[in-house]
């Protein structure tokens, strides 16, 4: 969301691009308040005022100001000696002064990770296991996230819109539910291990594919998107123009929906419409039977009773993430909306007008447009609720449904002219590029089902993107850990996903300083979003601790490949173990091993444990030549090492896919 002092740091910067003179320092919207500095570094602090303006920078734990001045278009930066976080006792300040002074206050000095991905990253607190318990118990005040807010950009921009007012937003019970669930549970575990402050830097955006967060220079060396860097070239270049075209094109389509021909009709959304003929769902929940596969639009409607003392008074609907999209009426008056891509696991909050609200029956009613996977209304059913002054009406429960148009029957509008979350290079533009300056440790990455479909191209592009935020942040090879898709039912898959997947793993080889968390064990094959962040923070976190912060004891990597050997009829696997105690399974004997002869033909396999090997044999094959395991998109193997920790799928072959696809092993 937009905010009175975001919207003038960006219209500053916006207008020194331009040549334009301004009277006040103001410093880039990731500096301020509450904000986590990286220790033992030389922190960035930077921003813009007027053209060569003094400038000086004064930290509490420093005996001197640092000074600058402005260039020529009001850019300044200076760098800030930090000590350990052992060293700091209390808070700290950061004074920035020129013709003005800024404050920062409660400035701690600790380890800073950027978090970024889609959906599974973004998914929040609120909408993860435990969401009470996790949410209550969240008073931790030396864990900090600052949140860049979802936005485009067709060029690189010099700063972020923050997504709430005051930027920098200590962790407690208050502020924890929208926090990325993943990055608080690795910060927890950091904190804990560490005994230091943790600040997350948040730039995520759901069902965004790996190209948007690339920077453009990346694209083009790997030769990718040649098409696309034409048309930019080609377009009118202002892109107020160009998103203001892309927004009345989507409200424009929006509109138009009700009047497709498998819409209920005019007035599905008011009082006066009789829904007698609709199905019944239980709400909040996950859709299930006809509504489990359906990707499109599903209309909801729901009654509720209202006292006579809240009538005509404002109220606030609040409801749980709504996957994906939504419009919300009252009584036929459309009350708030999340049309963009990217808010599945953000609860919705919608201001009620106060002549909306009537004394006795009133409707409530949801056009939800689910764009994959399963859809519904999360959360829990407390969250379900109209609410006005101190009355509470709940919603949750059974609610009336119809089906309306497929995905295939309306598909969204082409971003002509436009730029998109999908656009190449939009989110890098908008969201990393902006941050680029602040000192950090090292990056955490949630992302690859919207490149599922395209797994040659996304080896390329995945290793690209990292060296080039390397690149661009300037600190050298700083750790880029990641999280490996999990199981999904996508529907018919002809090995894209464990070919992602594939990918993902050799990244591991490509670039240097990653680490990888395997999520075989902890995804759920009915929903793209498993609910155990929990488990994904920690993993993530065990990578950093024994890699990044040298904590001998700690084994942070499942088994993974590393040769075979064929021995008669069978195969034997060895396996990487990573300082593990060695190979175990998770519950009764192993499964999702295939193997396959000189035919390519693959066919179920048995294996057991071998010491710190695993043999492998299916009765239909005498002369095996390859082994795989875990290769089908939606399975849950069971190889773990004795910390329980599961091993990374993979195949011992190079064959590329035939042209119909993998086929699904024979028995």
């Amino acid at each position: 969301m937009f905010n009175r002092n975001s919207i003038g740091a960006v219209a500053a910067l916006s207008g020194l691009a331009a040549g334009l003179a301004w009277a006040n320092v103001t410093p880039a919207s990731v500096i301020g308040s509450n904000m986590v500095v990286q220790q033992s570094s030389y922190a960035p602090i930077w921003g813009v005022a007027s053209p060569r303006e003094e400038i000086a920078v004064t930290a509490s734990w420093l005996k001197e100001p640092v000074k600058t001045a402005a260039d020529a278009n009001g850019r300044w930066m200076v760098r800030l000696k930090t000590p350990a976080a052992s060293e700091v006792r209390g808070a700290s300040t950061i004074t920035i002064s020129g013709t003005n002074t800024i404050v920062c206050e409660n400035v701690a000095i600790g380890e800073v990770w950027l978090v970024s991905g889609q959906s599974n990253m973004e998914w929040p607190v609120a909408a993860s296991n435990s969401p009470a318990a996790e949410t209550g118990s969240a008073n931790r005040p030396r864990i900090r996230y600052f949140t860049a807010a979802n936005e485009t950009a067709i060029g690189p921009r010099e700063d972020c819109t923050r997504e709430y007012d005051e930027g920098w937003r200590v962790m407690s019970p208050s502020t924890a539910a929208e926090c990325t669930a993943v990055g608080y549970f690795f910060a927890k575990e950091i904190e804990s291990a560490l005994n230091v402050p943790v600040g997350i830097l948040q730039s995520d955006w759901g069902g965004t594919p790996v190209e948007s967060w690339t920077p453009g220079s990346a694209l083009k060396s790997l030769g990718e998107y040649g098409d696309f860097f034409k048309e930019v070239d080609a377009i009118d270049k202002d892109p107020g123009v160009r998103e203001k075209r892309l927004a009345d094109q989507t409200a424009a389509w929006w509109d138009g929906v009700d009047g497709h021909p498998k819409s209920p009709g005019a007035g599905w959304a008011g009082s006066g419409f009789s829904d007698s003929a609709w199905s019944q769902i239980q709400a909040p929940g996950v859709w299930s039977g006809d509504l489990a596969g359906f990707d499109g639009f599903v209309f909801m409607r729901r009654s509720f009773d209202a006292p006579a003392g809240i009538a005509g008074k404002p109220a606030r609907i609040e409801l749980g993430p709504i996957d994906d999209r939504d419009d919300v009426y009252i009584n036929g008056v459309r009350v708030g909306s999340t049309r963009g891509n990217g808010r599945s696991g953000t609860p919705r909050r919608y201001e009620v007008p106060a002549d909306v609200i009537k004394a006795g029956p009133n409707v409530v009613a949801i056009r939800v447009r689910d764009d994959q996977g399963p859809g519904g209304i999360g959360g829990e059913a407390s969250g379900c609720v109209l609410r006005s002054g101190d009355v509470a009406i709940p919603l949750a429960g059974m609610w009336k449904y119809a089906i309306g148009p497929s995905a295939a029957d309306l598909a969204m509008p082409a971003l002509v002219g436009g730029v998109g979350p999908w656009t190449p290079t939009s989110l890098y533009n908008a969201m990393i590029h902006p941050i680029r300056h602040y000192g950090i440790r090292g990056a955490l990455w949630y992302q690859g089902e919207s490149n599922r479909g395209r797994p040659e191209q996304y080896q390329r592009v995945f290793p690209g993107m990292i060296a080039a935020w390397r690149e661009a942040f300037g600190i050298g090879e700083f750790p880029f850990y990641f999280v490996q898709i999990a199981p999904f039912n996508y529907g018919p898959d002809p090995g894209v996903s464990a070919e992602l997947r594939d990918v993902q793993t050799r990244t591991l080889m490509l670039s240097p300083n990653t680490g990888m968390v395997c999520t075989m064990d902890i995804g759920d094959p009915k929903d793209i979003h498993p609910r155990n962040k929990q488990e994904v923070g920690r993993r993530l976190a065990l990578q950093a601790l024994a890699k990044t912060y040298g904590k001998q004891d700690v084994v942070c990597d499942g088994p993974m490949y590393s040769s075979m050997k064929v021995d008669g009829d069978s195969i034997v696997v060895s396996f990487a173990l990573g300082g593990s105690k060695g190979l175990s399974s998770r519950g009764g004997a192993l499964t999702h091993f295939q193997v396959a002869g000189e035919d390519r033909v693959f066919h179920r396999a048995t294996a057991s444990i071998e010491g710190e090997t695993v043999r492998v044999r299916a009765k239909a094959v005498k002369n095996p030549v390859a082994v795989r395991y875990g290769w089908e998109g939606a399975c849950e193997p069971n190889l773990c090492n004795n910390e329980g920790l599961p091993g990374v799928p993979f195949r011992s072959d190079d064959w590329e896919r035939p042209a119909g696809g993998w086929a699904e092993p024979k028995d």
